[in-house]
């Protein structure tokens, strides 16, 4: 999954962390600390559930409806409105309910704290990293790097 994590990071690159900090009225180095934590946390909960083949089934069931075309323009999750007719925030926001549950909050609390953020930052963050990450793991899925078998 680090490898996986180097790629989501990739994307958050210094002009779109410019732009994310400055739509979140967030400092620079707030912004790539929450994005980073979040990225992490969420394939942490990916790992979490590798030995449940029902959560793992909803999980890549997800990832194959899920544009893998998203990380393309990560610019585009700092928008309001829906890029498409299924919405990535919305669709990542399914996916990760389904990973994090009612410790969500707590989660955010607590990337709040560790980055520095403000908590409406760093649930904001969320709203980014979430269809980055599913959208590189889309990106596997297809490409074949990543499989069902592999997964539990």
């Amino acid at each position: 999954m680090a490898h996986i994590l180097d790629s989501v990071k990739e994307y958050f690159d210094p002009e779109f962390i410019a732009e994310a900090a400055q739509t979140l009225r967030e400092g620079g180095p707030q912004t790539t600390r929450a994005l980073d934590t979040w990225s992490a946390a969420i394939l942490a909960g990916l790992l979490n559930h590798v030995d449940n083949p029902k959560a793992m089934q909803r999980i890549y069931n997800g990832l194959e409806h899920f544009p893998p075309n998203v990380a393309a323009n990560p610019a585009a999750l700092l928008r309001t409105g829906n890029l498409s007719q299924n919405d990535p925030k919305d669709v990542a926001g399914h996916l990760l309910g389904q990973l994090f549950g009612a410790k969500i909050t707590a989660l955010n609390a607590g990337i709040a704290e560790v980055s520095g953020a403000a908590p409406a930052t760093a649930s904001e963050t969320l709203g980014i990293a979430g269809p980055m990450v599913l959208s590189v793991l889309g990106q596997r899925l297809q490409a074949g790097e990543l499989t069902r078998a592999g997964a539990g």
